[in-house]
């Protein structure tokens, strides 16, 4: 944690999202530290808060964004929520949903 208030300090605030993310790909469901998301959100309150995964399926991505996460990257999905509309787009689809929650 001490690694990243120096990188936010050292960057700004402006512009930044700061994502949760782990280097293992693919990514096994004990190795997502998805708990993280909290973390961050508490630490960093006016930072975004994302999540990019690495894990086969989508059910991590969404409870990253139920832990807070308002940024999701993954290798087969997009999510960018504002307030309160959100944007779903599929990296390998031709679909996109507007959601609001």
């Amino acid at each position: 944690m001490e690694q990243i208030k120096r990188a936010v300090q050292v960057v700004g605030e402006d512009n930044l999202v700061i994502m949760q993310s782990t280097s293992s790909y693919p990514c096994s469901p004990e190795e997502l530290n998805l708990k993280t998301i909290e973390t961050l959100r508490k630490g960093f309150p006016s930072v975004p808060i994302g999540y990019s995964g690495h894990e086969v399926g989508l059910v991590p991505s969404v409870i990253a964004v139920a832990l807070g996460a308002c940024v999701v990257a993954g290798s087969s999905l997009r999510v960018v929520r504002a307030h309160a509309e959100a944007r779903w787009h599929p990296v390998r689809g031709a679909v996109q949903h507007l959601v609001t929650g």
